[in-house]
């Protein structure tokens, strides 16, 4: 949302189950879903990683040198551009 949170909801009903509430910045790029993993990059150069699920769980968060553009998914790599480099991570 605009204040920075990370939220889960309930794609049936829009009801939010749970809300991560550390000051990570407004996000920057739309987040993407793969391997059972939430990736979600902020304005704040850093990139989130959450386990997909109804129980809120941070597995990494990392920062970036540059701002992440709206990543993709292509055969088991996770694939960033930033304002300034273009990653390719290898998703296990």
């Amino acid at each position: 949302d605009d204040a920075g949170h990370r939220q889960c909801l309930d794609a049936a009903t829009g009801q939010e189950i749970w809300r991560h509430e550390r000051d990570s910045g407004v996000g920057c790029a739309s987040p993407v879903v793969a391997h059972g993993k939430v990736y979600s990059s902020t304005e704040k150069q850093k990139l989130w990683v959450f386990r997909a699920g109804r129980e809120p769980q941070v597995l990494s968060e990392s920062r970036l040198r540059s701002m992440g553009i709206t990543p993709v998914v292509q055969d088991d790599f996770y694939c960033l551009p930033t304002q300034r480099r273009f990653f390719a991570l290898k998703l296990h």
